[in-house]
């Protein structure tokens, strides 16, 4: 075993024995033999919570799949020609929300590209249609609809938002989600899967993550695995988000993704050449070793209330189920 897997035991031994990691020792975490990894991760675990799995029964409203962002591994998104319609209307909105109430579902779970009025004229000329200029305004509209009317508490997905942006949605939201995704700066140059994509550069969705915190607003969160990151970055976006929890204490869900195949649910492509895994490793592996440094930091974020390993948004009919 070489010095760094040696180091790394020792890491894992000092946080089981309740130390916090600071931010070079987590990083050391890179080097850690997986297994001693996953088995203190699992003890970690349910020392904190327990074996009991909760999940909020959810039903998806794709509000809009434009989205002025062009991510190399999506597939949610799409161009205008492609869809029928660029919003979905009050009606079709409502339709879904009582489609997911009729199964049983509590929560509505609002799914959307990032303001696509700044890239296409037809959303500006759709929204003017619903009397809306953004489609936040739009969003901010159906979520009112679908609390009054059905009950189900709106969970939002609305990308990068600036502080006035969030505390209007706040009134009108139980929840928000953004992923960090990477916190990875270099993903967002030429050639990288992120880059075209404004609302993907690491600063800005940090910020968006912290404007949150600052109005005490619920945000889930979470890094997407296998786009060309290395495993010392993952750690470190990781660490950007326990600096954000720490502060705040507004973070949940940090779960790993992968870009799946395309026409999966969650909107992820196979990996490319152009956006692929550093590690070299399989893809349980890589999950493994995510989900085992997230749990070794549990000494970092603090006992959160759960996680999971996605996909954690995907669903093959009106509700979702775990």
């Amino acid at each position: 075993m070489d010095m760094a897997a040696t180091d790394s035991l020792r890491l894992i031994d000092a946080a089981a024995a309740g130390q916090r990691l600071d931010s070079t020792a987590a990083a050391l975490l890179v080097h850690a033999p997986l297994a001693s990894l996953m088995h203190t991760a699992e003890e970690l675990t349910l020392a904190g919570f327990g074996s009991t799995v909760s999940y909020s029964r959810k039903v998806f409203i794709p509000l809009t799949q434009l989205c002025r962002d062009v991510c190399h591994y999506c597939t949610f998104a799409k161009a205008p020609r492609r869809l029928a319609q660029p919003y979905l209307s009050p009606d079709e909105v409502l339709a879904i929300a009582r489609a997911g109430q009729a199964h049983g579902c509590k929560e509505a779970l609002f799914t959307l590209g990032d303001k696509p009025e700044l890239r296409y004229a037809v959303a500006r000329r759709a929204l003017a249609q619903h009397d809306a200029v953004t489609t936040l305004e739009y969003l901010e509209r159906m979520a009112v609809l679908v609390f009054r009317e059905s009950g189900l508490l709106p969970h939002l997905n609305p990308g990068v938002m600036n502080r006035e942006e969030l505390a209007r949605l706040r009134p009108v939201a139980a929840s928000m989600g953004l992923m960090l995704e990477s916190g990875a700066e270099r993903l967002a140059m030429r050639g990288g899967p992120h880059f075209g994509s404004p609302d993907k550069q690491p600063t800005q969705r940090l910020a968006t993550l912290r404007a949150a915190g600052e109005l005490s607003i619920p945000v889930t969160t979470g890094l997407l695995i296998g786009i060309g990151e290395t495993r010392r970055e993952r750690l470190e976006s990781l660490l950007g988000l326990r600096a954000l929890h720490e502060e705040f204490g507004h973070l949940g869900n940090h779960h790993p993704e992968f870009p799946r195949q395309a026409g999966d649910s969650h909107g992820l492509r196979r990996r490319s050449r152009r956006s692929r895994s550093s590690s070299g490793l399989s893809r349980s592996h890589d999950c493994c070793l995510v989900l085992g440094c997230r749990s070794r930091h549990r000494r970092i974020f603090s006992p959160m209330r759960w996680y999971r390993c996605g996909p954690p948004e995907s669903t093959t009919g009106a509700a979702g189920h775990p």
